[in-house]
């Protein structure tokens, strides 16, 4: 499993698929800040058309645009910004069931 892969599903608006690469993600140990920074340069990407290192991810992005809301990619930020504060074990609730209803609630949002 791979971050970007997590972030690529997520502006795609595959939910399903992020879930299982999230939980894969979780069970190999991988470190919820690289995943956190793999979701968050995607998402402010979104929201500002920003360019991303990873030609894949950075196709995607540009394929979501216009999927979601000025609205909910501001909310979704505001949730990663939930997720780092849990990391860094200054906010509340596990990262990876944040990560979790990040993309759930992102979903929800899509337009597609």
């Amino acid at each position: 499993y791979n971050p970007y892969l997590a972030a690529e599903a997520l502006v795609c608006g595959d939910t399903a698929r992020y879930l299982r690469i999230i939980e894969g993600l979780r069970g190999e140990g991988e470190q919820p800040t690289f995943v956190l920074f793999a979701l968050t340069s995607a998402l402010f990407a979104l929201q500002d058309g920003g360019r991303l290192f990873n030609k894949r991810l950075q196709d995607a992005v540009e394929s979501a645009a216009g999927r979601f809301s000025r609205a909910r990619i501001d909310d979704a930020i505001a949730q990663a910004a939930g997720i780092d504060r849990a990391i860094k074990g200054v906010g509340t609730g596990d990262p990876w069931e944040r990560f979790m209803t990040l993309g759930l609630k992102l979903s929800r949002g899509s337009k597609a």
